[in-house]
């Protein structure tokens, strides 16, 4: 008698069938049980300690605003001073001489309130006759042309 080689479904019946997505037989019930949720446990001393960090937080941010300087809107000294130093430059020079306006840029390096005035004169006679004035109590004598 000739055999013949066994054929799939001979060597593999219904119940040999695994099923890939369960790991489980067809006729096999699947036990496989979905993961828990699990949700941290927080201790009382835990939130405890967290509820101190947030009081010392919102603690510090109010220290820092308490002894914050207020904002001026004026720009600090140094930078004060240049910009005045630069605007006279720019408009003194075509009517001061040299020296006059060395003298003006000496002053208003040494006298802020003066640079603060001098910088917020926008009307053209005023800030002129101003700048006359400084000079002459300076010791300065100006012929304007």
């Amino acid at each position: 008698m000739a055999t013949h080689p066994p054929t799939t479904s001979s060597i593999h019946s219904d119940d040999d069938l695994i099923d890939p997505s369960t790991g489980a037989q067809p006729n096999e019930t699947s036990d496989v049980k979905e993961p828990s949720v699990k949700h941290p446990h927080v201790s009382n001393r835990a939130n405890a300690l967290m509820s101190m960090a947030e009081s010392l937080s919102t603690f510090n941010t109010t220290l820092a605003g308490a002894f914050a300087p207020p904002s001026t809107g004026v720009a600090p000294t140094p930078v004060h001073c240049t910009n005045a130093i630069f605007t006279i430059l720019k408009l003194e020079k075509g009517w001061l001489m040299t020296n006059e306006c060395a003298v003006l840029i000496d002053f208003l390096k040494s006298d802020h309130s003066a640079a603060d005035v001098y910088l917020v004169l926008t009307e053209p006679d005023v800030h002129t006759e101003w700048v006359l004035i400084q000079l002459n109590n300076l010791g300065v004598t100006v012929v304007p042309f």
